[in-house]
């Protein structure tokens, strides 16, 4: 579908600060019953999350103040950012200055865990587990939302079929706190949910090479989906324009899929590793939009050099996915205008590394990433916006020991 109309982009001007502490503790070890050697481990974690968005005065070039966030109508293409246009009047650069009008947004986890891995039989193993868990968000010192003494309980299966292969199963409740927040700055109640997935496991080569298949079905209620006026523009938090709202409108949404995954040694100085990701999710709640890719394919292998090169080790690899598709939502297209579809393509990037010794204590790593320089959007943003992948990246590293 396509209209047409004024075409707009946003630009805004925000400033934040985030610190975080954490802390963990693990305890594990065998323990003997029934005659039979099984295995415990337990453990408890703590995390606090503390977000400052600094509230902003803005002004322009002649000191007269301006909105922070503007529109720019038909202004493409622009040469400078720092040069926009606001009511079709140009404003120059823009300034800006604390005012003091902050958000302190604070989120604390905490909980412990429990599980024993269960020797059944020599082939045949259980994994029983639960976890017990603790939250409370806060902004600006005010409780707004949170749960406690939340139970997830967790249940899997593993059996060795020969010295080669194990099937395995797995079971786990989902209970998962989500930072999205509502209209009035409170956070959306946690998502929930179930989560199956089997599979088979093998190794070869004397246990060089490794490999797995697995078949998953998640099925969550309670999900994050952005809230919209009327237009279908997004809506924003009251007093923070910057920040997009939510609600817990998304349940019965089920992800379903298969992965494939391989490593292993072909021969001494020949590594190989990949995986094979599909990917179904049917949200009863969504227009047919499509947020993840329903393919992903990952290839990797590296050589070391023979003889008088041998301290020299080559690398490549790939990485391609699908395409994603947006449903129009009120929103504008940079060329046709409002109300329109917007498909993300599919693309594939090149890699490539190479790693020299230079002695037995230094070592020289060059990694490049999107080799040739691909230009590609790799998710959706603000205000359904595209946003860019990573250009060629070039990185050098040298790691000593001592």
């Amino acid at each position: 579908m396509r209209s047409s109309g004024v075409t707009t982009q946003r630009t805004a001007s925000s400033t934040s600060n985030t610190t975080t502490k954490y802390l963990q503790w693990t305890l594990n070890g065998p323990f003997e019953a029934l005659g039979r050697r099984h295995q415990f481990m337990m453990g408890a974690n703590y995390n606090d999350n503390t977000s400052t968005a600094y509230g902003l005065d803005c002004f322009n070039s002649a000191g007269q103040s301006v909105a922070c966030m503007n529109g720019i109508s038909n202004g493409f293409a622009i040469g400078d950012w720092r040069e926009f246009i606001r009511t079709g009047q140009g404003i120059g650069e823009v300034t800006t200055a604390r005012n003091g009008k902050d958000t302190v947004t604070r989120i604390k986890t905490y909980g412990s865990y429990a599980a024993t891995r269960l020797s059944i039989t020599d082939p045949l193993s259980v994994i029983v587990g639960a976890r017990l868990s603790w939250q409370r968000n806060f902004s600006n010192g005010v409780v707004t939302s949170g749960f406690r003494h939340q139970v997830t309980p967790y249940l899997g299966a593993v059996y060795d079929l020969n010295r080669n292969y194990s099937l395995y199963a797995s079971y786990t409740d989902v209970f998962e706190a989500q930072s999205q927040r509502r209209v009035d700055g409170t956070y959306l109640d946690p998502k929930s949910g179930t989560a199956m997935e089997v599979g088979v496991k093998g190794e070869w080569l004397d246990g060089q090479f490794d490999g797995s298949l697995a078949v998953f079905r998640n099925q969550q209620k309670d999900v994050a989906t952005i809230a919209r006026d009327a237009n279908g523009d997004p809506l924003y938090v009251t007093g923070d324009e910057g920040v997009t709202t939510y609600l817990n409108g998304a349940s019965g949404v089920t992800t379903k899929g298969f992965e494939l995954e391989f490593s292993g040694r072909i021969t001494p100085s020949w590594n190989v590793y990949g995986g094979y990701t599909y990917l179904s999710v049917n949200n009863p709640n969504a227009t047919g939009a499509e947020d993840d890719p329903k393919h992903l394919l990952r290839l990797n292998t590296s050589y070391r050099l023979p003889g008088s090169w041998n301290k020299l080790t080559l690398g490549t690899g790939l990485t391609a996915q699908s395409k994603m598709h947006q449903v129009a939502t009120g929103t504008s297209h940079p060329t046709e205008g409002a109300n329109v579809n917007i498909d993300l393509k599919a693309y594939t990037l090149f890699h490539a590394m190479a790693r020299y010794e230079i002695n037995k204590d230094l070592v020289a790593t060059l990694n490049i990433s999107n080799l040739f320089d691909k230009t590609y959007y790799r998710q959706y943003g603000f205000y359904s916006g595209a946003i860019y992948g990573e250009p060629r990246t070039v990185r050098l590293n040298l790691k000593a020991t001592f």
